[in-house]
């Protein structure tokens, strides 16, 4: 959790480095590059760190809700510590989705907070399955609302008028 929130902060602090252009340490180059030009703005670097932390929060919220309709006594410290693994597993995606490997990271972390693997998974499953028909019922009233605010004021080109 510390890692993920002064991770940007860390980096804020790092001295220029150049590796050689050769191959893949060309990509690291301009990764570096990049974040030079990050690292000038200091401003943005505090806003997605907060960004980061208020992530990590509202995911702990979620299972915190979770493990408490399943009536799990389960401080919301431990969902803390729940967090940064539920989202650092977005990065290890060997099946589309990351299907089994969520659910098999954060049950084996409930452990330590003695909650039993088959719970911590179930709750992971819960809200993947509620973030997802959060997702199917918000998705097409959201595109609705962008598609009209795309094409509000603008004309239809000379071909497609006559189909309007």
């Amino acid at each position: 959790f510390f890692s993920m929130i002064s991770g940007p902060l860390i980096l804020f602090l790092m001295p220029q480095i150049r590796l050689p252009k050769k191959g893949f340490l060309e990509k690291i180059n301009e990764f570096f590059e990049g974040w030079e030009i990050l690292r000038k703005d200091f401003n943005t670097i505090v806003v997605l760190s907060t960004a980061d932390f208020l992530i990590l929060l509202s995911v702990a919220a979620r299972y915190f809700i979770i493990f408490k309709i399943f009536s799990l006594p389960i401080a919301f410290a431990s969902c803390v510590l729940l967090s940064p693994f539920n989202i650092i597993t977005h990065f290890v995606t060997i099946v589309p989705g990351g299907y089994g490997i969520k659910e098999a990271t954060v049950g084996a972390v409930s452990t330590l907070t003695n909650i039993p693997f088959a719970q911590g998974a179930l709750a992971t499953l819960s809200d993947r399955v509620i973030m997802m028909a959060i997702s199917f019922i918000l998705g097409p009233i959201f595109s609705f609302v962008l598609l009209r605010h795309t094409f509000k004021g603008k004309s239809l080109p000379a071909g497609r008028k006559g189909m309007a």
